[in-house]
């Protein structure tokens, strides 16, 4: 199977949860097949597809709920649930959930 080629934008992480922005390499895909937020329950090892609306310099507004975030941390309110996060550079993320998210959008692509 060919690797999609991709880049993470955002990556969050807390104790029991990653969100990911990523951006697929693909001049030819169209937008929203380009850009996923999606969030990752490591307890479950499952991901939830958030899907996008709007969005400004520091918040992100979905379907399912609110990311509000800064250079250090990240809030996302899902329905009831608060979700409190650090904010990671890109670079940081290990190999291993690379693998994860790449499998994952394999099968959503």
């Amino acid at each position: 199977m060919k690797m999609t080629e991709f880049k993470f934008l955002y990556f969050f992480e807390g104790p029991d949860h990653r969100l990911v922005e990523i951006k697929i390499l693909n001049d030819d895909l169209p937008r929203d097949k380009k850009y996923h937020w999606m969030l990752y329950n490591k307890q479950e090892q499952s991901f939830i597809k958030l899907t996008f609306s709007k969005m400004n310099e520091t918040t992100r507004t979905f379907k399912e709920g609110i990311l509000a975030f800064n250079d250090g941390s990240a809030q996302l309110k899902l329905g009831p649930e608060v979700i409190k996060m650090k904010n990671h550079s890109e670079h940081s993320v290990n190999p291993e959930f690379k693998l994860i998210c790449h499998e994952y959008l394999s099968k959503i692509n």
